[in-house]
């Protein structure tokens, strides 16, 4: 009977429902992990860092954490589903080798479905390594086994985050001494070439004004290749630049393998000053386009700036996209220098940079047809804490316009979130206990009800896309394509797309316990909402109502199992079944979408109820907790109704830790 009830009555329906408008804001922050969460293999817990993106689809490493007592590995997060899928692990057996993995550099690379990685083997050699992103073999792309192209030596090092892929070739930076330089290899493992290396002929004369033996930071998309390359001088006084060319190009042995694209001779675009000497960091390819990082080398001026991705020299005319003379929105001018690391997709550029004082960090985006824009960074509230710095975009860490950051809390945690762009068909406009329809706040736990518009399919009429469990033998938290988050916490999802989308039912989850004030995203078909602002209670009681109003006679059941109603009275002295929720925390601690045992768990603070102002203690409370088989979040209490009392609507109040029901819910009684 209760299973039924709580999917009774958890469909209510909202009267009128009064709430104040939702902040508005540009980008929805999702929570992916943080530092606390523990990790499905039950080797410990996440640290994450160096996130690279696409889709829907995150892939982080597990950084060494201080007294985490966490290994290395690397994992696939999918933001549809919320799974966590472990991809690499130290002691997992290496393709190729009788050895196992002993750790993996952080910033892996992932592109059309395929994470690209360097991992070291238990005598810390390294090697180049391909796997799906949704789980699966690993391959063996190159490692210390491998001969280097033309070279006659073996490779014997792999330039940690100088590799990128396109999703059909892999290029990357490594090392045979004496040999260094840009090779390039399929994504299947076959075709591995030389691009260029210390190997290489170059005729000054013909092909550069100096002779370049220094190649490295290769970057890859649609068939073109770009490198950085310099003389063997510092290049703070000795010639670089950036080089471009067709992927499949022949060497020329008469010359360099490609012209630049832009070089140490080029004067930056926006530097007023004199030129002193301009040196290059590294580029990204983004379909014809080259966006790339440089500085003068006198310190004074840096940025990021994009050229088109022609194959000639000095190819066409660089475009600032922001540097030292730059206003950034909410910071002002910058000061310093080599604080622009970015990444870009589709045209759109996420670069890190530090305030005048070097003291805030934030991430700001420019996008097509928009200003650029901060999205997020030191001081800013995110998910229920404040941000005290974020780290430097990997080169992959964008998709579209949305993207992957790692970031440090105002509780010395880490945490790994999505921030994506806000859609406006997807809205949250209220949320309420799913029992009495109160709007001021939520507790851990509670059934509510959120409202808005785009929140499931709206093809169901008033219909709607019921409850169900997931691998785990949980609540799911994502039901046809749809999710509920609580400071980026997805919810256990009860129903989702009644009233044509206009309304769904979750619980909060028990994580936000400890913190004052949740922001509810609503999220359908990758369309997230902006967040709706709700203060956070440790507890807020509500009963179940027969009408579905919150008010008026209860969804109580009398002792026989049938309902309680003004036709259907109980005798006083008799035992009542009462359903309610928002009762808080649990002890032992609840557990998000977990079904209830046969000894579930109950309220952690003082519980009392009175049932015609008198109050039910001792035996005459036979039972309260979460309902038994059903999913944590429902709460019930078996009581006696007091003897004596009259015939008539008896008001019913549950009081949690001083937080109490509406007075007007009420059992019928003879």
């Amino acid at each position: 009977m209760t299973r039924r009830i709580i999917f009774c009555i958890a469909l209510a329906g909202a009267a009128s429902l009064s709430v104040g408008p939702a902040r508005g804001q540009s980008y929805t922050f999702l929570r992916i992990t943080d530092e606390r969460t523990l990790r499905p293999d039950g080797k410990g817990i996440f640290f994450p860092v160096s996130p690279t993106m696409e889709g829907d689809t995150v892939v982080f490493n597990q950084g060494r954490c201080f007294g985490c007592m966490s290994l290395d590995s690397i994992w696939a997060a999918n933001l549809v589903t919320g799974s966590l899928t472990k991809l690499v692990d130290v002691g997992m057996n290496i393709p190729g080798s009788a050895m196992q993995w002993n750790s993996f550099e952080s910033g892996a690379v992932l592109r059309k479905g395929v994470v690209v990685f360097i991992g070291y083997d238990a005598n810390n050699k390294p090697g180049l390594y391909a796997v799906p992103a949704a789980g699966g073999a690993v391959l063996r792309l190159a490692d210390t086994s491998t001969a280097v192209p033309g070279a006659g030596v073996n490779f014997t090092s792999f330039e940690p985050r100088m590799f990128f892929h396109d999703g059909t070739a892999v290029v990357f930076a490594a090392q045979g001494p004496p040999v260094a330089g840009v090779y390039s290899i399929r994504v299947d493992g076959t075709g591995l070439a030389r691009v260029a290396d210390s190997n290489t002929p170059v005729n000054s004369n013909t092909c550069d004004v100096f002779s370049v033996q220094g190649y490295t930071r290769p970057t890859v998309s649609n068939g073109l290749i770009s490198y950085y390359g310099q003389t063997g001088f510092d290049a703070s006084n000795g010639y670089n630049g950036l080089f471009l060319g067709p992927l499949a190009k022949t060497v020329n042995p008469n010359c360099a393998p490609f012209p630049t694209i832009a070089n140490s001779l080029q004067n930056l675009p926006g530097n007023s000053n004199a030129r002193f000497h301009t040196r290059y960091h590294y580029g990204l390819l983004d379909g014809t386009t080259l966006y790339y990082s440089a500085d003068d080398a006198n310190g004074a001026f840096a940025g990021i700036f994009s050229v088109p991705a022609v194959a000639s020299p000095a190819g066409g005319n660089s475009t600032r996209i922001a540097d030292t003379n730059t206003t950034l929105p909410d910071y002002g001018p910058v000061v310093g220098t080599n604080n622009f690391t970015f990444a870009t997709d589709q045209g759109n550029v996420l670069f890190h940079s530090y305030d005048s004082t070097l003291k805030k960090t934030s991430l700001f985006l420019t996008r097509a047809g928009a200003a650029m824009a901060r999205i997020v960074g030191t001081g800013d509230p995110v998910n229920g804490y404040t941000v005290v710095s974020v780290d430097a975009p990997q080169p992959g860490a964008i998709s579209g316009t949305d993207f992957a950051f790692a970031w440090s809390r105002s509780d010395f945690y880490r945490e790994l979130d999505v921030a994506r762009l806000v859609s406006p068909a997807v809205k949250v406009t209220g949320v309420s206990n799913s029992a009495s329809y109160q709007n001021d706040a939520i507790s851990p736990g509670e059934v509510v009800t959120v409202f808005g518009t785009g929140l499931g399919p709206s093809n169901l009429g008033s219909g709607f896309v019921g409850a169900g469990l997931d691998a785990n033998g949980l609540l799911a938290s994502q039901l046809s394509g749809a999710r509920i988050l609580f400071n980026g916490f997805p919810a256990p999802l009860v129903y989702v797309a009644a009233n044509g989308g206009a309304q769904a039912s979750a619980i909060v989850p028990f994580e936000v316990a400890s913190q004052t004030t949740a922001m509810v995203t609503a999220e359908y078909q990758g369309s997230v909402s902006a967040p709706f602002p709700i203060k956070i209670a440790a507890a807020t009681p509500g009963l179940y109502s027969a009408d579905n109003s919150g008010h008026g006679e209860g969804a109580i059941l009398n002792p026989d199992g049938s309902y309680n109603s003004a036709s259907n009275p109980a005798v006083a002295g008799s035992l009542i079944t009462v359903f309610g929720t928002g009762v808080g925390q649990t002890n032992p601690p609840g557990v998000d979408g977990q079904i209830s045992s046969a000894t579930p768990p109950k309220p952690s603070m003082p519980v009392s109820v009175t049932i015609g102002g008198i109050a039910v203690t001792g035996a005459d409370i036979v039972y309260q907790g979460d309902a038994p088989q059903v999913v944590e979040g429902l709460y019930q209490m078996n009581l006696r109704i007091p003897a004596g009392l009259p015939s008539g609507a008896a008001p019913v109040v549950l009081t949690v830790g001083g937080a109490m029901s509406v007075p007007d819910l009420t059992v019928a009684v003879k």
